[in-house]
């Protein structure tokens, strides 16, 4: 064979493999029941971050404009509200998410300290952290040794360990430094914000919100994988739309704007659901194991509509969002 037939074919190869990792499956679910803010569910102000408990299913729900927690079951059927704003014992400020332990009690992250209750709503304890907290939905989450895990960059660590009286255990996960290359400032946290999910083998997925990064960890804080999707047309869509953002608004002192590549994030047993805020809003299910994305999903309401997604959960064969405001059942088919 030639030399220059070697080449292109060499070439041909390489371009058909890039191209072929953007070809997925493609299906379309449609809300087989949604509920929103009326009458019928007064309770409802803004709801944010979604929980979903497996070991008892039921649905918790950060409701943003009256800094509470809405409990429902998964066909969305209201129990009951926990908490109210406060200071106190059980009353929340600002909640950011909400993550439940192996034994069912619910670890509340609310501007800058995590309370821990049981699934009624009694105040168990709880401790602060003297960590900036950003305004992005920092979840803490529990493995089965109880060590709670927050994505607060502390020094050039990415994620923080707590036991569950508050003692600082450990750090680990290298971090990124975005906005300075831009503005010359830096400004670690905001360059580093992330979801964080732990699931049933305590494995770790650290899921940027800022770069078209997924990390895997294991139980010991070892790396398993890094992937990178930046291929995604989704993710490139979203790039050039920040990259246009930016220079309209260059020459700002520290301006962040390189954001939202990965708004919201959900697993189960055997896949984790990330979703791209870009064009028709997709949702990509990924192979826990090995981090490669097989399915391709657009969600759409009762109304046939595309609607961003501003939080999800995995609950059972269901898959349950937030969207401005409203919450939607989605069947996962």
């Amino acid at each position: 064979m030639k030399i220059s037939n070697f080449i292109y074919l060499i070439a041909l190869l390489v371009s058909g493999s890039v191209f072929s990792q953007d070809r997925f499956d493609l299906h379309t679910l449609t809300a087989e029941y949604q509920i929103e803010p009326d009458d019928d569910h007064p309770y409802i102000n803004q709801a944010s971050f979604i929980h979903y408990n497996k070991s008892d299913s039921l649905i918790y729900v950060v409701n943003k404009g009256d800094n509470n927690i809405l409990v429902f079951d998964t066909n969305l059927n209201y129990i009951c509200t926990i908490g109210r704003f406060g200071q106190g014992p059980g009353e929340f400020q600002k909640i950011s998410a909400i993550s439940t332990s192996r034994g069912g009690n619910l670890i509340v992250t609310d501007r800058g300290r995590i309370q821990i209750l049981t699934k009624t709503g009694d105040y168990l304890g709880g401790f602060r952290v003297q960590l900036r907290v950003p305004a992005f939905p920092v979840c803490s989450c529990v493995d089965s040794k109880g060590r709670i895990f927050l994505p607060y960059v502390a020094g050039d660590s990415l994620i923080s360990v707590y036991s569950l009286d508050g003692k600082l255990l450990t750090h680990f996960g290298k971090i990124y430094e975005i906005t300075k290359i831009y503005t010359g400032h830096e400004s670690k946290a905001d360059d580093n914000l992330v979801h964080l999910r732990i699931d049933s083998d305590d494995n770790i997925y650290v899921v940027f919100l800022n770069k078209p990064i997924i990390r895997k960890y294991n139980s010991d804080l070892s790396l398993v994988y890094e992937r990178d999707y930046s291929h995604l047309s989704a993710i490139k869509v979203k790039d050039r739309e920040n990259q246009e953002t930016w220079r309209e608004i260059k020459g700002r002192r520290g301006f962040y704007i390189f954001n939202e590549y990965f708004k919201a994030v959900c697993l189960n047993d055997d896949y984790l659901y990330i979703h791209v805020p870009a064009e028709k809003f997709p949702v990509f299910m990924i192979e826990k194991k090995t981090g490669n994305i097989c399915k391709e999903f657009r969600f759409l309401g009762l109304d046939k509509k595309n609607y961003p997604i501003d939080n999800m959960c995995c609950a059972d064969d269901k898959i349950i969002t937030s969207s401005l405001g409203n919450l939607l059942i989605i069947i996962n088919k």
